[in-house]
């Protein structure tokens, strides 16, 4: 019986193996080609170390399928660091990207047929994306996932006004309009999900999160220098993530249910806000550093509210402490129930209702 097991686990061992896909690795040597220093990779192809040649707003790079008769099918980390680019023009032979690869300023992107990945995060495309590659949809300068169920990427100075996005997009993915500047206006349609700093540092100043979208994630709109008004018609499952619509301008808000601490920290133009009956929870300095709430009425219905969640601000020398009281700030609610426990422990002054 012990023989038959251990012949069992072999053999389920052995079929684990067998679809394991190996990544190849470069060798130890770098080689040197015009202007591209290289590696030889396990599988005789060849992975871009670094980039030696020209580079500016004016120039057009367009990377080798070969070098030294081998084909390129990689592009490393930080082989584009810190270079500006015209455009740019990937060949249809190259297949994996490191995430690192661009850090660059690039006017225009060519992406060739067989590129398996591309990481839009940490680069600045300004004008347009060419695709000749069936991963990655290009419409109105908006690059897609084939079946448009993802908005990936928009180049940094497109203009969208009243902005419609497909019935078909699903997911606005992080990063895909970080530092866009005259970006003013988008109807998310049948959007539910928007990822981690999706929108970060963007133009758009009014933001309504109809009842289909679920999902709000980390920094989606954190630091959106123009956006004042924000509207919830919220769905019971939206969950929104920390720091989600921290530092914006809004100044007043029906508070959402949150599933993450510092959603609203910073929102230093915030004069009022309103707890609806629905909202158990105030978390972690949620209201932390909006130094014109000077008052807040809790219902009896919020019954735990997280360390520094309002009241207080940030230092404004290094002589003070990180958390400091807002000078006149004001709880409102009842007696006995978590907003005065609140109130008391950290000094604040509290009026009954």
């Amino acid at each position: 019986m012990k023989t038959k097991k251990l012949l069992s686990l072999t053999l389920t061992l052995i079929m684990i193996l067998s679809v394991i896909v190996i990544t190849p690795t470069a060798s130890a040597v770098t080689l040197k080609s015009g202007n591209y220093e290289y590696k030889l990779l396990d599988d005789g192809t060849v992975s871009i170390v670094k980039y030696l040649g020209k580079y500016g707003k004016k120039v057009d790079l367009k990377i080798p399928s070969k070098l030294e008769g081998k084909k390129v099918t990689h592009l490393g980390r930080y082989v584009f660091w810190n270079k500006n680019f015209n455009t740019v023009t990937i060949p249809d032979t190259v297949t994996r990207i490191h995430s690192e690869a661009f850090t660059s300023h690039i006017e225009n992107l060519v992406i060739g047929k067989n590129l398996k990945n591309f990481n839009f995060e940490d680069i600045h495309i300004s004008n347009r994306v060419i695709s000749k590659n069936k991963r990655y949809k290009v419409v109105d300068k908006l690059v897609y996932n084939s079946n448009k169920t993802k908005l990936l990427y928009c180049p940094k100075e497109i203009k969208l006004n009243n902005y419609k996005l497909p019935n078909s997009v699903k997911s606005i993915e992080p990063y895909a309009f970080t530092n866009c500047i005259k970006v003013n206006s988008i109807n998310f349609n049948n959007v539910t999900k928007i990822k981690k700093a999706a929108f970060y540092c963007s133009s758009v100043k009014s933001v309504t999160i109809t009842k289909k979208i679920t999902y709000i994630g980390e920094f989606a709109f954190c630091a959106c220098d123009y956006l004042n008004k924000l509207k919830f018609n919220a769905n019971k499952k939206l969950k929104i993530y920390k720091q989600a619509f921290a530092s914006s301008k809004i100044k007043t808000l029906n508070v959402p249910k949150v599933k993450g601490n510092y959603v609203f920290h910073g929102c230093e133009q915030l004069t009022k806000i309103v707890i609806p009956s629905n909202i158990k929870t105030i978390y972690r300095e949620e209201f932390f550093d909006c130094t014109k709430l000077k008052t807040v009425t809790i219902p009896p219905t919020v019954t735990r509210i997280g360390k520094h969640a309002f009241g207080f601000r940030g230092p404004d020398s290094k002589y003070e402490s990180n958390y400091n009281l807002i000078n006149g700030f004001t709880i409102k609610g009842v007696k006995g129930s978590a907003a005065e426990k609140y109130a008391k422990a950290n000094k604040i002054k509290f009026v009954a209702i």
